[in-house]
């Protein structure tokens, strides 16, 4: 499965580089795109640097779209780093637009991710005046129906300690 390796990263460079964004990444090891562990992803644009993600681990079941479905068993990372926010084109560079709408392809509506870890999430202090550290713990699931479950726990683990547990369900059809 090596083979994916290249053609995946240039595809990937290629959708994102039309977008304004690029990637970096240190240090690809695993078997790509079924089990891998990056070191280090950091997304830039041209100011610099908006994200940085240590330690991500992705295993998933490569078998599972046979049936229609990705099932993601874990994704696992060490530290995220919300630095600040991108540029984007379609607004002169300057801001996010204030509504995405983003279509999802049809094949891509059944996904299950068992096990969502983000161990350190730090966001900077220009969003919200303070830098947050933060820990996440998810999982999602899709049914047929085309109804989808988020269940999320997210603790604040800096000084005062607040945890925030979410329950939801949506419609994957709008």
């Amino acid at each position: 499965f090596d083979l994916f390796r290249t053609p995946l990263l240039t595809l990937s460079q290629n959708i994102l580089k039309k977008e304004g964004i690029y990637f970096k990444i240190t240090q690809l090891d695993g078997i790509l795109p079924i089990d891998f562990k990056i070191s280090q992803f950091i997304l830039y644009d041209n100011n610099g640097e908006w994200l940085e993600i240590k330690g991500l681990h992705c295993k998933w079941n490569i078998s599972s779209l046979i049936y229609g479905r990705i099932e993601i068993n874990k994704i696992t990372v060490n530290e995220l780093n919300i630095i600040r926010q991108p540029l984007h084109n379609s607004i002169n560079n300057t801001e996010l637009p204030q509504h995405l709408d983003l279509k999802i392809p049809w094949w891509l509506l059944a996904i299950n991710v068992d096990n969502l870890v983000i161990k350190d999430i730090n966001v900077n202090s220009i969003f919200l005046g303070e830098t947050l550290h933060l820990s996440l713990n998810s999982k999602l699931i899709t049914t047929d129906e085309n109804k989808s479950q988020l269940f999320a726990q997210l603790q604040k683990i800096d000084q005062d300690t607040t945890n925030i547990s979410l329950i939801t369900s949506f419609d994957t059809n709008q």
